[in-house]
């Protein structure tokens, strides 16, 4: 289970997004902007991050707001924050 996890997040751009997700839940315009990906680029990150239970997502209207799916995600990548950012 670990090794799966380290392996999901094992890209720059997934680290990237989890950590705009740790301050409060967002959507994909918000995350595009701060993250500066392409909105395809950032589409298939969190399609794919949803696959692997990383980010929940939820529908308001027109709106997809992302989350982080599990407190313990939460709390590696906020370690990983504290220790090397």
């Amino acid at each position: 289970e670990v090794s799966s996890l380290l392996r999901a997040l094992a890209h720059p751009g997934r680290l990237l997004i989890l950590g705009y997700l740790l301050e409060r839940p967002k959507t994909v315009s918000e995350l595009q902007e701060l993250s500066e990906l392409s909105q395809s680029q950032l589409s298939q990150f969190l399609g794919r991050m949803k696959m692997e239970g990383l980010v929940s997502a939820e529908r308001s209207g027109k709106f997809i707001t992302y989350s982080v799916a599990d407190p313990r995600i939460a709390e590696l990548i906020a370690s990983l924050q504290k220790i090397f950012c």
